[in-house]
């Protein structure tokens, strides 16, 4: 609830503005997505699948420790940029993947 005191010359309260907003709907969408997450991230470590997810306007990557197994590339030394990544392309195979990429 968003709300407001008005007051007049002297001090004296005149009205009260009140805004008085549902967020329930809001509330289960967001603890569905939750529970979402939470079972699609175990099922992916359950299943030793690799995953990235990358966020475009931040420019980061989020992998799993599979994902970083795959690649020879310790989590704990991961650098999640793009650059990092594309930086694994094999030298040859560059030019051919950012031209797919684009």
């Amino acid at each position: 609830m968003i709300s407001k005191a008005f007051y007049d010359t002297a001090g004296k309260l005149e009205a009260v503005h009140a805004l008085l907003i549902d967020y329930t709907a809001n509330r289960f969408i967001e603890q569905k997505l939750i529970e979402t997450n939470k079972h699609m991230h175990l099922l992916i470590e359950a299943s030793d699948l690799g995953a990235l997810d990358y966020d475009i306007d931040r420019d980061l990557n989020k992998v799993n420790q599979y994902t970083c197994d795959m690649v020879g590339v310790s989590l704990d030394f991961f650098d999640n940029s793009r650059h990092f990544w594309r930086g694994l392309i094999y030298p040859e195979d560059r030019a051919d993947v950012e031209k797919r990429l684009h």
